[in-house]
């Protein structure tokens, strides 16, 4: 008993020096055993069930502790009323401790009360706070927006100075001391704080370059001799690129690192982005002479207008690369028969993607002409290989030879899924969607693109003609 009475003495006197420092009693909750909060909260419930001694009641109330919490229902009027009530008499005592009612948003101290009080200046802009309350928070010296420079107030309208702007100020001593560390704020990442202060510079650079920074803000970066433009360090990671090119065409002979180099992406991309800063303007004459001296490929891809010989540097590689794979296709045709590759063969992936390139350059015309006469001459089939379709046609072809015509009954109980078959072509050639080589395959067999339907003429047997309907599914 002498302990139970030590624990709430030992936490009565925490409640005192709480109310000391914030003014009032309204602890917030905290579901740690042994805090403040959650003590409160059980002297509140041994209240409501009538088993708290009335002198410790007592005590609590004459402390200014409210025993009654609101009970209003959540998100009614009565419990925003109450919400408010307890809230702005916190303010009351947060500006009689400190001076002001600028609470921080993320306040370690009372989180819930901080984003309470944020909420007021959303809730006035979005028109939802009466007359009355700001009235009320105006009496208090309220500031209804938490941006501004607090040794400059006329420069930002009086506004006040918030959490983010002490953030702000902080990363700005840390450029300080880098340049007067360093003799200039060309910030690296590896510059200490984890790549956070080479990023913060990074942003006030883009925000100031795009006109989105504040005034106030890029005042003081002017005054500690902020550079705007990333020349020293944007320079030391391009040398370090560069010496990784002249590393890579030492090892393979040449400069035509692939976009997506698997061993190095971020390498590929950079080697790529040279070709497109140089079209933009962005590379200086220096650096278009350095890479030029170690035989760098500016141009990537021919365009249909370039005169031949354009691009002899590009061809000749491209060229080398074309007969490899022409020679591997000889190879497939001479072990298969043909020239149509399966793409889940996973030997022949690679091949497989590149007859698929020959087809789409033979469409955009951008297939040299000695190419196609080559591919031309090996047989090669300009139209994409489908196995499932080719597969039908074969039992077409076989179903005519056996009946001596290509007319398969919608139901036809032998071969069901060819007799779909057949009335999807017809269905297909309808709708105008069967690709024209298709139509002439099958117009080369005879197939007949309406159905046969049983005719009764007066004293003969039932005939068949072909309908001009199409096949019922």
């Amino acid at each position: 008993m002498k302990t139970a009475v030590s624990d709430w003495e030992r936490m009565f006197n925490v409640l005192g020096i709480f109310i000391q420092t914030h003014g009032h009693g309204d602890v917030p909750p905290n579901p740690a055993p042994d805090s403040l909060g959650h003590w409160l909260a059980g002297q509140r419930r041994l209240y409501r069930a009538g088993q708290l001694p009335p002198e410790s009641a007592r005590r609590l109330e004459s402390a200014g502790v409210r025993l009654t919490v609101p009970v209003a229902k959540q998100g009614t009027r009565d419990w925003q009323n109450e919400r408010f009530e307890l809230n702005f008499a916190k303010l009351v005592a947060y500006k009689k401790r400190f001076g002001h009612c600028r609470v921080q948003a993320h306040w370690s101290e009372d989180p819930g009360f901080g984003h309470w009080v944020a909420n007021q200046r959303i809730a006035r802009r979005q028109g939802k706070l009466s007359p009355e309350r700001i009235a009320r928070l105006d009496s208090l010296n309220f500031k209804w927006s938490g941006y501004g420079d607090p040794d400059n107030p006329e420069e930002t309208g009086g506004q006040w100075f918030g959490s983010k702007d002490e953030h702000w100020l902080q990363m700005l001593a840390a450029v300080d001391r880098y340049q007067k560390k360093h003799g200039h704020t060309q910030v690296a990442q590896a510059d200490g704080m984890d790549g956070k202060l080479y990023a913060w510079v990074l942003r006030c650079r883009m925000q100031g370059n795009r006109n989105k920074l504040r005034a106030d803000r890029r005042r003081r970066l002017e005054e500690i001799g902020f550079e705007w433009h990333g020349g020293r360090a944007n320079q030391d990671r391009w040398d370090k690129r560069f010496a990784r090119l002249v590393a890579f065409k030492k090892r393979f002979g040449h400069c035509r690192v692939q976009a997506h180099w698997s061993k190095d992406p971020g390498f590929g991309h950079w080697v790529a982005n040279q070709r497109i800063f140089r079209r933009q303007g962005k590379l200086t004459p220096a650096q278009i002479e350095r890479l030029d001296r170690i035989g760098f490929i500016w141009a990537v891809r021919a365009r249909l207008h370039d005169p031949p010989g354009t691009h002899e540097y590009l061809e000749k590689p491209q060229n080398a690369e074309w007969d490899r794979q022409f020679a591997e296709l000889v190879e497939y045709k001479k072990l298969q028969g043909d020239c149509r590759i399966a793409y889940t063969n996973p030997r022949w992936r690679s091949l497989f993607k590149w007859v698929l390139r020959q087809r789409v350059h033979e469409q955009k015309r951008l297939l040299t002409a000695a190419h196609r006469a080559r591919l031309d001459r090996l047989g090669f089939q300009w139209q994409a290989f489908n196995p499932a379709w080719d597969q039908k046609f074969d039992m077409l072809l076989a179903y005519r030879k056996r009946l001596g015509h290509c007319v398969i009954p919608a139901k036809w109980p032998e071969n069901q899924p060819l007799a779909s078959w057949v009335h999807h072509q017809r269905e297909f050639k309808r709708h105008g969607t069967l690709k024209p080589e298709r139509v002439a395959r099958l117009n080369a067999i005879g197939f007949e693109w309406g159905r046969k339907r049983p005719v009764k003429r007066p004293g003969k047997p039932a005939t068949s003609r072909i309908s001009s309907k199409p096949c019922a599914p």
